[in-house]
Parts: structure tokens; sequence; C-alpha cells
């Protein structure tokens, strides 16, 4: 059957779950399935009326002639009897050949079963999606919008009834939530919830959710809770504590990238065992408003991760939005605990400091944040302090092996698991042992291992020895049950006790901490046999997991040595064909490849070469249409690059560095990674060549030449000595990027630099391709100055280099640049020829995204040569790309140029048409640049309709902003001289500061009306 799913996005596959392309590449044909799956009753829909949905402006024989095209790639795409004709006037899709998501949500709700609907409700019906001239249509499918929001709002407000009604408070709170995300009534919504959270006893949820409805209501000037909320507010929160002083304000968060989301909690392969009371503990401390930081401490292997990840899926249960986990073992240094939050939330921060945009974003969402494997980056403690001092909803669990020492800490120490009694140990216990937690958890293990272990009379007393031995501490457990298929429980005990000689040595800390888990562990080493304990070292060399092809290559594990660690617990097997070392497993195989440092020295080399050549193979695809798939692919792997070019800084591997320095700061810029960008090209020019910034790239730098191949598997890089003009050259190309990552930190004149270092050395080296990128950004220098000739003059040489190397894709970027500039430089002519030159390039390259910026620039020439009918073509063009790629800062830009048009035309309410999905757009990403346009141009659109208050108020709001950007404040300036006319001495300022108190988003939520869900 057919699978048609247009809630929360667009899926169309066939019955052998292949995407059909065919019919989602075209607007039309999806409009057409869209309404013949949202038929009445009767299923059937009549001909005139899907032509004068879907195409108004055609004449009557072009329409008809349209519908019948389109229906026959319907029937050619999707099967000949899927659609089906009751004579010549009706059409219908046949219900057995296609199953579509919001039928069924309306079927689901039309039978009560609320649950199931809101199973099938992903989001809004086909967010994002828009036929141009297509009024109608549009009209139907935002009718069909609220009807499917409403009914999920109303089945929400049913199952939080009903839960309530059941006890199930928790329940019921999820689902009002729910409900209010969905509803208009967001008071009589808001009251609800405050009795619900009263009655769970969360004072703190119902003071953030009273606070959070008087900011919405404040967005318009004078509109107060109702007295029925008031009270109840009253009521709830009992008497009203000192405020203190209030909290400034931070700085602006960055808009989301297309694409990037939130990660998604770690799934546990096994339950969790024995740690009831441990949970309870831990969910009474964070239902204390005073226990904001807990820190869950124990040694390695204990279970603190483990115990955490529980905790967000239980509370994932009631509120799936307000929790979020970050792994840290793999960060390198606490300065990047701000950036690996910023990826795990999928916040971009651009220039801002990440820690800046975390704070930022947590002060807004509030929720449990998980810092997983705190305890190598202690100096992380300001960070966490700051933290939660400026996001008050905002509660913090840390899993590490000693506290943080902040203020407000509660500490949390875990232990091994339960024990029996002491006297029933050994062979003379018998079958009267009780089963505790730690023997409980040792029987499933090993019943894993063999499918059929039990325990018996024979084997329950050395089972609770072993657990005994280890002092109950799970991964112990688990690793001592591993070898359950190998010998029995008597030997496995009587292994781990002729261990004792392994116990004197001292861990990082101190012999107590670890000496079981450690005598557990070197005994699976002395084991596990020569090939399985030189691959499990080398493994040691990995952050954040490992996929099959790096396995081989750094430690020559193929599928069969990989699956027989898995079997030993020493290896984790993920979702999606990787795997992962447990941290503490990670740090004792590390310890056991240290006492052989060439072995070390091999397999960091080895892992710093695979990285590096696996961002080569990216790079292609970081900057052609497949660049969103290339950085998540990046991304995935971000600690283990970042851990490669470390090691190749240490190491002065200069090819490695030389191979990976371009890719990387493409997947730097492309995800906004901007300071950690300028931190890792700085380490690099530190590490290798010091004396290129001098003036002397003469000195000769360690090398590793081509790797041979290794008989024992993978690849040995051998070391070598190159010229200093090969060093050079690399060290030029690692000037040339930490150079181009400080233009985007806001410090030019430090970049420019270090880019005219960098030029002088390609051009040296005959680096045309190089030299190109330098007078690329050496453009953008000149242009942030204001010196158009220079600009020009960079770009057109970079340009002129890029037609030599006949590479269309680079090409491409010039002539867009280049465009720019001159359009900027009010060449608007020459600026229009380059960008269609620049767009039948990004046409034969299949650049999607680059052709709807080339589309927006023409329709921005086009408005500049006073075209506006030219103009709006090409935006319209533009609006429809970006809809079909889902993009939605492009979406969001074309619908606010299409606005200025209307502006432009003298239609204000076609403009606010635009602007208004234009701002609610910008909001939902968080592209604040973009939201200050819409007012703007918001503004504009009232003052067409002689509204000059409101377009004052509006002004007002965008000068308040303390971060608007120039041009925005420029073109907001110029508008309040235009309307300063139209009012009486003293009253400007009053409008002014009506429009200041508003603020941008409460003048954004007030022209753009609720957010798009989904």
């Amino acid at each position: 059957m057919i699978r048609f799913r247009i809630l929360g996005g667009l899926d169309l596959r066939n019955g052998e779950g292949i995407e059909v392309r065919s019919v989602l590449a075209q607007p039309q044909r999806v409009g057409l399935l869209t309404c013949l799956a949202l038929a009445g009753e009767t299923g059937f829909v009549r001909r005139d009326t899907l032509m004068g949905r879907l195409w108004p402006d055609s004449p009557q024989v072009r329409a008809r002639h349209s519908l019948n095209q389109a229906l026959y790639g319907l029937r050619r795409s999707l099967g000949r009897d899927t659609v089906v004709s009751r004579g010549d006037e009706e059409v219908c899709l046949d219900p057995a050949s296609l199953w579509c998501d919001a039928r069924a949500f309306e079927t689901a709700l039309l039978a009560g079963r609320d649950e199931e609907a809101l199973e099938l409700h992903r989001g809004e019906l086909l967010p994002g999606f828009f036929l141009p001239d297509a009024p109608d249509f549009e009209a139907w499918l935002e009718e069909y919008r609220g009807r499917v929001r409403m009914g999920a709002a109303s089945a929400a407000w049913r199952l939080s009834e009903e839960a309530e009604g059941h006890g199930h408070t928790a329940a019921a709170i999820s689902w009002a939530r729910r409900a209010m995300a969905l509803s208009g009534d967001e008071e009589t919504g808001a009251r609800k919830l405050l009795r619900l959270f009263h009655r769970a006893g969360d004072r703190a949820a119902a003071v953030a959710t009273y606070e959070a409805l008087v900011r919405r209501l404040r967005a318009d000037p004078g509109v107060e809770p109702s007295p029925e909320t008031q009270s109840l507010f009253e009521e709830i929160r009992g008497p009203r504590p000192d405020p203190g002083p209030p909290r400034p304000a931070s700085h602006v968060e960055r808009h989301l990238p297309p694409g990037v989301g939130a990660a998604p909690l770690p799934r546990p392969g096994t339950p969790l065992v024995g740690r009831e009371e441990e949970m309870i503990r831990l969910e009474g401390l964070l239902a204390d408003s005073h226990a904001r930081l807990v820190t869950l401490t124990g040694p390695g292997g204990v279970g603190k991760t483990r115990l955490a990840v529980e905790l967000l899926h239980r509370r994932a249960e009631t509120d799936p939005s307000a929790s979020c986990f970050v792994p840290l073992a793999g960060a390198a240094g606490p300065e990047l605990i701000p950036a690996a939050v910023a990826q795990t939330l999928g916040l971009s921060p651009g220039e801002m400091d990440p820690a800046a945009a975390v704070i930022r974003h947590l002060a807004r969402r509030g929720g449990l944040l998980v810092l997983d494997n705190l305890d190598h980056l202690m100096d992380a403690a300001p960070f966490v302090s700051r933290l939660l001092d400026q996001a008050p909803d905002v509660r913090v669990v840390v899993t590490s092996r000693e506290p943080l020492r902040l203020r407000g800490e509660w500490i949390m120490p875990l232990e091994g698991l339960g024990l029996p009694p002491e006297d029933q140990d050994g062979p003379e216990a018998g079958a009267g042992v009780e089963v505790g937690p730690a023997v409980r958890l040792f029987a499933e293990a090993a019943r894993r291992m063999t499918g059929g272990f039990a325990l018996d009379e024979e084997n329950r007393p050395w089972v609770v020895r072993i657990c005994r031995l280890v002092d109950g501490i799970p991964l112990a457990i688990e690793l001592a049950a591993s070898w359950i298929r190998s010998m029995p429980a008597e030997e496995i005990a009587r292994e781990i006790e002729g261990s004792r000689s392994f116990l004197v040595r001292s861990f990082r800390d101190g012999p107590e901490r670890h000496r079981s888990l450690e005598a557990t562990f070197d005994r699976s080493w002395v084991l596990l046999g020569e090939p399985l304990r030189r691959i499990l070292s080398r493994l040691a060399v990995f952050r954040g997991g490992l996929g099959r092809d790096a396995a081989e290559a750094v430690a020559g594990a193929g599928l069969e040595e990989l699956a027989a660690l898995v079997d030993k617990s020493l290896l984790r097997c993920l979702p999606g064909g990787r795997w992962e070392l447990l941290e503490v497993v990670r740090e004792f195989a590390g310890e056991k490849l240290a006492e052989d440092p060439e072995a070390e020295r091999e397999a960091l080399e080895r892992h710093a070469f695979h990285f590096a050549r696996l961002l080569e193979a990216l790079g292609p695809g970081l900057t052609g249409p497949e660049k969103d798939d290339a950085l998540a692919r990046a991304a995935a792997e971000m600690d283990n690059i970042r851990t490669a070019w470390r090691t190749a800084c240490r190491l002065r591997l200069l090819e490695a560095l030389g191979g990976a320095v371009g890719p990387l700061f493409t997947v730097y810029d492309g995800r906004g990674w901007h300071r950690e960008a300028e931190a890792a090209f700085r380490e690099a020019v530190e590490a290798l060549a010091p004396d290129v910034t001098e003036g002397r790239p003469d000195a000769p730098v360690e090398q590793a030449a081509p790797p041979t191949p290794d008989p024992r598997g993978g690849e040995v890089p051998p070391k070598g000595v190159v010229e200093g003009e090969d060093a050079s050259t690399v060290s030029g190309r690692i000037l040339a990027r930490r150079g181009a990552a400080l233009l985007r930190l806001g410090r030019g004149g430090e970049g420019e630099c270090l880019l005219r270092r960098a030029l002088e050395l390609a051009k040296g080296a005959g680096d045309r391709r190089e030299a190109a990128f330098v007078l690329d950004r050496l453009s953008l220098v000149a242009y942030e100055e204001g010196d158009f000739p220079r600009a020009l003059e960079f770009q057109e040489e970079a340009l002129e280099l890029r037609r030599e190397l006949d590479d269309p894709r680079e090409v491409a970027t010039s002539l867009n640049n280049l465009g720019s500039l001159h359009y900027a430089a009010g060449h608007h002519e020459r600026a229009r020829a380059l960008c269609h030159e620049c767009l039948s390039h990004q046409r034969r390259l299949g650049d999607r995204t680059g052709e709807v910026i080339s589309l927006q620039n023409l329709g921005h020439i086009a408005m500049a040569l006073g075209s506006p009918e030219e103009a709006e073509r090409w935006l319209l063009e533009s609006l429809a790309a970006a809809r079909h790629l889902r993009h939605g800062v492009l979406t969001a830009r074309s619908l606010l140029g299409l606005g200025t048009v209307a502006n432009a035309r003298g239609a204000p309410d076609e403009a606010r048409r635009y602007l208004q999905p234009a701002l609610a757009r910008a909001m939902q990403i968080g592209a604040e640049s973009l939201t200050v346009e819409g007012i703007l141009g918001s503004a504009w659109a009232l003052h067409h309709q002689r509204d000059d208050q409101g377009a004052l108020e509006l002004v007002g709001a965008v000068l308040s902003h303390p971060d608007v950007e120039p041009g925005a404040r420029a073109a907001a300036e110029g508008l309040l001289h235009r309307l300063e006319g139209s009012f009486q001495l003293g009253e400007v300022e009053t409008v002014l500061a009506a429009g200041r108190a508003l603020g941008i988003r409460g003048a954004a939520s007030r022209l753009a009306g609720p957010l798009p869900v989904g």
C-alpha cells in the first residue's frame, strides 16, 4: 500500500517503501494528491473544484488540461488503479491503495481513539508547503490546518482530563502541555496546567507557567491575566519571596542551521537493575526547587551514566522536549563544553560565545540537562554556575568521580549494587541464599551470553562470591559474567581471586576506588589473548564511538574481532553500525596502550590519518547539493575529528593537517562554530611552524609520509621530513583558515594580517586554488571596510584563478560574491549579468540551495532596477524552490523579499500576507536578523495603510534592540524620519516608548500570530 504522510512533514512511499520522487518533485501534484486524500465522506472531488483550487488563473481549457496531466502523472507514479474516476466530472483515491496519516488521524478522532490520533499527529499539516498563484488552495489548506490543530488539541485535553481522573498527574500534565502548544486558548489552558502542577506539588513549574503566560499577554500593552487566573496563581504561590535585583538581559541567540535539531536521548540496551532507591532519591532531589544541581559521584563503572539516562527517559514520558543528554568523555578540554552542549541542543552560535548561546536558549526553554563524564573537565564549574544563575528553570545533573564543589550542589554518591549477607558466600552456603540486585544483574548478563543460564544450588554461592569480589560494581559484574560461556562461575571467581597481584598498582583516583574493577579488567585482559588485546588497546584512541572502516584502519579489527569484544562486554554495539567503549574500559585499555610508546604513537597516527582522509572524502560534498548530509556525517564524528586534529598538531603530521584543513574549515563554517575553528587553527599554527607568521618559512617540519600497508592490518604511516617549502604551503593554508575564522568573529584586523601572509605563501608555492580562497576572504575584508574598488579587485582575481582551474562550483561562488559586490556598489546591470551566469552554473551543478540564493539576488536586483514585476517572478520561483528544500531560512528570506516588493507596489495587504508567515518562520528558527527585517517591512505596510502610530511603534521596537545590525538600524531611522511629520511635538517619544516596551519578540508575536507547529 502507498503511504502518504503530510502531518509534520511530507513523505510519499510506494508499497516497497521507496520514496516516490516523481510526485514529490512536482508541487502541483502534491497539492492535487493532498486534495484527493483529504476529500469528504464520499472521497470524490469534482474536477472543476480541483481546477479552481489549483489553477485559478488559467483558462478553463488549459486548467482542465493541466488537471488531466497531473492525474496522469499520479497514475503513472502510484499505479493506474490508485486514482478512480466517476463519470467525467469526479475523481477520488482508492482507499485500498493509499493510506494517508491525516485521514487516519481524523478517523481515529471520530472513533474516540484519541491516543492513536495523537501518535499520528507529528506536527502541522504540510508545514512550509506553498503553491504560488493558488490562493484558494492556500485558503483551503490553512483552514484544514486549523481543523487538524484544533482536533489534536481537543484530543490532548480529553486525555489530560482522563489521566487526571485516574490520578495520573504526570501524564495529565504531559497531555495538557501538548494541548496548550496546539490550542490558541492560552489562559484557560494555563489555568488547567497551574491546577495540575499544584496537585503534583511542583510549585516551580507552576510559577514558570504563570510567568510565561504573563509575558505572552503583555505583548499587547495593557493586557493582563484575568482575575480568576491571578487569584489561582496567588493561592498556589503563597507568600511572595523577595525577587532580588533584575537579571541583565542575555545576548542574541543565532538561528539554527537547516535540518539540525536536538540530539536524541541515548537508548540503553539493557534494563536498569537494582537502582530503585537511588532513582527515588534522585527524583526527589530534583523535585526540590533548591536542588538545581545534583552530582552523581562514584568510581568508574558503578552506573552513574546509566542512572542518569534512565532518569531522562522517565522524564521524557511526561515532557519529551525538556531533557538533554550531553556526553563529554570525548571533550578534550573544559573550553569545549559549551560547544558540545550547543551541538547537542542543535544550536549554531556563529560568532557568538557558545556559552552565551546555550544559556540564552536554556533560559527560555528550561528543562533537565545531564552533563555526563565531567570528571576530567573540572574547570567547567564556572560555566555550570553561570548557567544555573542565568537560566533559573534549568536543572543540571552531573556524572563525575568527584564533586564540582559549587554552592548549591547536592552530592549523591553511588556505590556498588546490593549484596547478600556475608554468611552466604562460597561453597558452604546453600540454596537459601538471597538474590539481591548484584546477583540479579550477573544472572541477567549471563543469560544474555548463553541464553540458558540460571541460578541454581551449585552456582549461586559462586555468583555471590564474584559479586562480592568486585564490590557490586555493575560494569565489573557484566565483565565477569561475559566469561560464563568459557568457564563456570566457580572458575570465574577463582580467576578474580587470583588477580590480587594486580591490585597493588595505584590508579588515577587512588587504589581503593578502582581496585575491584581493575582486578576484573586485568583478568579479562589476560584471558583475551594477544590479537584481541592489541585491538582493544588501539581502540582506546577513539572518542565518541567508531565505525567499521575506522576500526579496521586504526586497530586492524574486523567484524569477528568486534563481535568478540562485544561478547566480552568490553565493547558496546550502537545503532547504525557503530561501536563504543565504555569510558572506564577506554581508560584501562589506554593505559595498556601507553605501556608501549611505539604502539601508542602508531595507533594515534593511524587515527589522525583516517579522520583526515574522511574529511578529505567529505570535502566535495560539503560544498555541493549534498551539503547537509556531509555536514551531518562530519558532526557524527566530531569527537574523533577533534582528537585527530590535536594528534596531528602534537605529532606535527603535516600531510594529515594539509588534507584536513580545508574541509574542516568548511565544517566549522557550515555549523557556525567559528570560535572553535579559530582555536583549532591557532593550535596548528603554533604547533607546526611559528616561523611562518614571522616571514621565515624555511623551518623543516617533521612529516608522516603516505601510509604503507601493515601485515597486521590497517596502515602504518612512516615518519620522515619534508622540505621547508612544503611546510610553508600547508602552514599557509592553516593561516588562511584561522584568518577567515577571525573575520567571522568580527576581528577583521587580525584576520587580514594572517590572510595577507597566507596569500604570499600560496602565490609563492603556485597554489592557485588556495590563492583564490584567500583572495575571496580578502575581498570580504575590503567590503566590510567600505573599500569597494579593492573588494572588486580581489574578487575579480579570485574569479580569474577559478576559471583557469575550471572549477564550476568555485566559479559559481566567485560569481555570486562578485555580483553581490557590484550590487552593493550600485552597479546593478553588471550585478544582474553576474547573477544570471552564476544561476546557470548552479543549475548545471544541481546546487538547489545556491540556485535559491541566486534567484533571490536577481529579485533584489530587479527591484533596484525599478522592475517590481520581474522581482516578484524571481522571488516566487525562489520561494517555491526553498519550500521544496524545506529550508527555513531561505523560505523566510523569499517571503520577506516578496513583502518588500508588495510594499513597493503599494499593496500593503498583500505585503502583510507574505510578511506574517515570514515572521513566524524567522521566530521559529530563531533568526533575529530576519525577524527585524520582517518587522520593518510590516512597519512600511502599516505606513502605507495610514496607520502611522502602529508603524512608529514597530520602529521603536526595532531601535530598542541593542544588537540590531547597522543596516537595519539605518533603515529604521530612515522610516522614523519619514513618520515624525505625522505627529505632534512629544507624541513621537510616547509612541516610541510603547514600541520599546513591546520589544522585538513582542512585536513579532503580534504580527506573526502563533508559530507554526512541527
